[in-house]
């Protein structure tokens, strides 16, 4: 449980979500200063959003069939991974 809560907090999402939730606390507490509040939480996510990287790792899973195939040119996609989606 310990090392599930450390990975999730090294998460963008898990500290946009902590900040929204804190932020609809704050308005709910003081909603004189909602605009300030969403101002604040919208900075602080911005931030947040600016300064780590994207997640680039990319999972591909393919079911069925393909009637037509199709070139994928995807710079996140594996010249593997684009093998198998065209065959």
């Amino acid at each position: 449980m310990k090392l599930w809560l450390l990975k999730r907090l090294k998460e963008r999402s898990t500290w946009s979500g902590i900040i929204t939730l804190a932020s609809l606390a704050g308005y709910t507490l003081r909603p004189e200063l909602a605009e300030a509040i969403i101002t604040a939480a919208t900075a602080i996510i911005a931030v947040i959003f600016t300064v780590t990287a994207d997640n680039k790792e990319v999972k591909v899973e393919v079911t069925g069939t393909v009637a037509d195939k199709q070139t994928i040119t995807s710079p996140e996609l594996t010249q593997e991974q684009r093998d198998v989606l065209t065959r």
